[in-house]
Order: C-alpha cells, then structure tokens, then sequence
C-alpha cells in the first residue's frame, strides 16, 4: 500500500516560481527528513480544455509525497522540520493553503497492466464534501469510471485516491476532498486529444448516473517534477 499526502497551495500566477524555489529547497527536504518518505514530487499548473468543463487553472504548486505506512506519513509530517518549513512559507498569508492523505489505488490499463507512474503530465480531480453516502460514490466512481477511463488515447496511468483517517500534526487545514483521480500522459498534446476523444463523452454518461452528490469537483491539468526518489 501506498499512502500519498498532498499539500495544495493557491495564490497570484506571479508566485508560482517562489514557491516552487520553496518546494524544492525548503518543503521537500522537510517531508524527507525522517528518513520515511518513498518519493516526493511537485505539481505545476498546465491549461488544456475539457469539452464539458472549459479550462480551469490548476493550483500553484501541488506537493505530493508518497509513504508506505499511514505512521509512516505521520511521524514525517510530526518532524519539527515540516512545521519550520511551513512557517517559513514565503507570503504564506497570501496563499489558501489545504492537505489531505489518501491510499492511492492503480487501476488496469486496456492490457491489463498497471504500471508505475512515470509520464510526466497528469489530469487531477478531486470531489469535495458534502456527500451524502461517500461509501456508494467511491464505489461507483471505483467500478465504473476506470474501466472507462483505460479507453483514452495514449494513457499511461489511472489512479484512484481514497481518504484515510489520520492524525496532522500540521496547523495546514484539510482539503474537505473525499475522493481523487488522476489520469496520466506523456504530453499535454496527448491529454488534450484524450479529453477532445469520444471517452470524454462516455464518462460525462456515466457522471449522469453517479450517487447524489452536493459538493464541487475540480478538474486540474499539471505536470509533474520529481523532487525526490528512493533508489529502485
């Protein structure tokens, strides 16, 4: 099992390098100084357009790390390293600043395999509370949307993200998102032709029939760089 923690930080276009210059220096060697971290990467904002959704402007930076174990994550984000870092954010009272954990589950391309996430551009959703019985959403979207998914033109990754409950030692507020997806590609080019493909169609049909929902849901284009990696 694999447990993903994710920081989203939003704020002014004009900040987007600062706080990159900030992930790479200062935040990933945080999360990565316990020792537990498996790898960590960080998210920039692409713009390609969706045919039911338009364009929307992905988050400044999304800063993804990746642990074996729930404690795992939680002693990392426990390391006084990690509150240091994040007190020392850059005009941190200009930014909306959000986390969440999540066991990330890979599902089967149309060979069935499930290979590991290396294209570096990623098409990210999330859905949002309130939700009135999670349980049947997750199971639906998990049974229903993949399979359709696999279909795309040159996908390269679809992964699924389920919450799990755990202790932030952070003063970061959650993300309130409940569940997650990402699909990924080598280029934009190729997520932007995925999207523009007659799949996109088949999964806004099966949107339709998705249990009641009341929250938002977002759809984000990113790529994605590799701060750092365990050694395979």
């Amino acid at each position: 099992m694999t447990i993903a923690y994710f920081l989203h930080i939003d704020g002014l276009a004009g900040q987007h390098d600062e706080l990159h210059r900030w992930a790479d220096n200062v935040f990933a060697p945080a999360l990565c100084a316990s020792g537990q971290a498996k790898r960590v990467e960080a998210y920039s904002p692409q713009n390609v357009v969706d045919p039911y959704l338009g364009s929307e402007s992905g988050k400044l930076l999304i800063v993804q790390a990746d642990f074996p174990t729930l404690e795992m994550l939680e002693n990392a984000i426990a390391n006084p390293a990690v509150a240091h870092a994040l007190a020392v954010l850059p005009d941190k009272e200009n930014f909306t600043i959000t986390a969440e954990a999540f066991t990330t589950q890979h599902f089967p391309l149309l060979d069935g395999s499930t290979p590991e996430r290396r294209a570096p551009i990623s098409f990210v959703v999330r859905y949002y509370r309130p939700i009135e019985n999670l349980q049947a959403f997750n199971d639906h979207y998990a049974d229903h949307h993949p399979p359709i998914m696999a279909n795309f033109p040159k996908i390269q990754n679809i992964l699924c993200y389920f919450p799990v409950i755990w202790r932030d030692a952070s003063s970061v507020a959650p993300s309130n998102s409940f569940l997650g997806n990402e699909l990924v590609f080598e280029t934009v080019d190729d997520l932007h032709q995925a999207l523009s493909s007659d799949v996109r169609h088949d999964l806004r049909a099966d949107y339709r029939l998705f249990p009641p929902h009341e929250g938002k849901n977002t759809h984000y284009a990113m790529s994605r760089r590799v701060l750092f990696s365990e050694p395979e």
